[in-house]
């Protein structure tokens, strides 16, 4: 009798599989947020919040745009970082 191995996991992520296996590169303490990142682009949810908002800023001449602001606030914001609050 053999034990089935416990990677690849694949998850259904609304009708499009999501596969999730352990890499053997270093990755950064984010990698945890993509499938978020990824779930966020395909719903617009952060684009949609950022479109609510009013941002009297000049968009050619700022950086980070608006819209990357607010997606590092909401992805701080779920992994918990404490000065995000």
């Amino acid at each position: 009798m053999s034990i089935p191995a416990a990677w690849p996991q694949v998850l259904d992520c609304f009708g499009t599989p999501l596969v999730i296996e352990p890499s053997p590169g270093q990755l950064t303490s984010y990698a945890g947020l993509l499938p978020v990142r990824q779930f966020d682009q395909r719903l617009g949810l952060t684009q949609a919040f950022a479109d609510a908002l009013d941002d009297p800023r000049d968009p050619d001449r700022t950086e980070p745009s608006f819209l990357e602001m607010v997606r590092a606030r909401v992805y701080g914001i779920l992994a918990g970082y404490e000065d995000q609050n």
